[in-house]
């Protein structure tokens, strides 16, 4: 079943176009990478999806429900969640107060605190962060800020999640945790994944199909080893031709 679609979706800013004539259909339960250099308009189609910013062009369906100039909260609601490149929790917040946060106002709302808080305890065992549930947010350091943000938006209870370079800024050893995490929660929850990242081995690791943008255009899909042998793709990032 097709979960997510987009047809010839263009975001102008005036005269200049952030993405243009994209299209991509994506398949309930994958995991399909997103790549490009920076400016390439990933984490624009990211808001597009999200609906922080709305379509100039084009639309997008989610379960087949169009959805490109419904408001955020309204998406969210359906079953759409995302990460963000900078994360910026409710610092003065617990990381459980988070959680809970995201579990009474997303997808599948949590009819009471009470509930709430067991959604939430029980995510943050899922990732790492249970042993921390009552720490300030903002006191967390950048790999606990990181697990925060995806267990934020697990908590809304989405069926598609975007994660926006979830893996930048991490060491070695955290990169590989958070993709044993990333592989663990798209089973135990049933997600579908869209994932930006520009750590390009995580990336042909955890994806089974990688999009590549430039400058707002798609100009190659397709299997991650067929990806990184593309001319075009190895055009785009390094600027000539490699024979």
């Amino acid at each position: 079943m097709t979960l997510l679609r987009l047809t010839d979706v263009g975001k102008s800013y005036g005269g200049v176009s952030a993405v243009r004539n994209f299209s991509l259909d994506v398949e309930e339960g994958e995991i399909v990478g997103l790549m490009g250099a920076n400016g390439a308009g990933k984490t624009t189609a990211f808001s597009l999806i999200a609906g922080t910013q709305h379509v100039t062009t084009g639309q997008i369906w989610f379960a087949d429900e169009r959805i490109d100039q419904k408001p955020a909260y309204q998406i969210s609601r359906l079953g759409v969640a995302r990460t963000f490149q900078i994360v910026r929790p409710f610092s003065g917040l617990t990381v459980l107060e988070n959680l809970v946060v995201a579990a009474l106002h997303g997808h599948q709302r949590a009819p009471s605190r009470s509930s709430a808080d067991a959604r939430s305890l029980a995510i943050l065992q899922e990732v790492g962060l249970a042993d921390q549930a009552d720490r300030l947010a903002g006191t967390l350091t950048l790999a606990g800020r990181k697990r925060l943000e995806i267990a934020r938006a697990i908590a809304t209870a989405p069926r598609l999640l975007l994660l926006d370079e979830v893996l930048a800024g991490l060491t070695a050893t955290e990169v590989a945790a958070a993709l044993d995490m990333i592989r663990h929660l798209h089973q135990r929850y049933q997600l579908t994944l869209v994932v930006i990242e520009h750590v390009m081995r995580a990336l042909m690791k955890l994806c089974s199909r990688i999009v590549v943008l430039h400058h707002g255009e798609k100009i190659a899909e397709g299997a991650p080893a067929d990806i990184v042998a593309d001319q075009r793709v190895i055009s785009a990032y390094f600027g000539k031709r490699v024979s």
